[in-house]
């Protein structure tokens, strides 16, 4: 099975509820060539336990520029969804329910999610860290 493998559980949290549907149906999708998503959409993600192990166990058919200005308008969600998983480690094993996570909060698990340090330059640095990974060959 391909593998990527992230410096952190943020950034696999990024990967696992945005990038990864950027590069299948949102920003990418009809980008060259055909099927690029395939590989890092069906990918096993995890987080490194090494550093030569960050990286992909595979060649991808092409490159993403995560942090690109085209999807800043994305990052209050990015950043929801990093602090719900800091908030509530249990997420991550929910991440194909992302979309319904907000609406499941009371007020005080959301004052909880709020708390939680998570900036946009954190955000960014993230996505910048994570374009490069992409372009690394992993250990496995």
């Amino acid at each position: 099975m391909d593998k990527i493998y992230f410096r952190n559980q943020n950034q696999v949290t990024l990967f696992q509820c945005e990038m990864s549907g950027q590069i299948s149906d949102g920003h990418w999708e009809n980008a060259n060539p055909f099927g690029h998503w395939r590989k890092p959409c069906n990918a096993k993600i995890s987080v490194a336990n090494v550093p030569a192990q960050l990286g992909c166990t595979f060649t991808p058919e092409r490159y993403y520029t995560f942090s690109t200005s085209e999807l800043q308008f994305l990052a209050d969600r990015m950043i929801f969804a990093v602090q719900a998983v800091l908030a509530f480690p249990k997420l991550k094993e929910s991440y194909s329910n992302h979309w319904s996570w907000e609406d499941s909060f009371n007020n005080e698990q959301m004052t909880l999610i709020e708390s939680q340090i998570y900036t946009e330059k954190i955000l960014l640095a993230d996505l910048r860290d994570m374009s490069k990974i992409f372009r690394m060959k992993s250990s496995g």
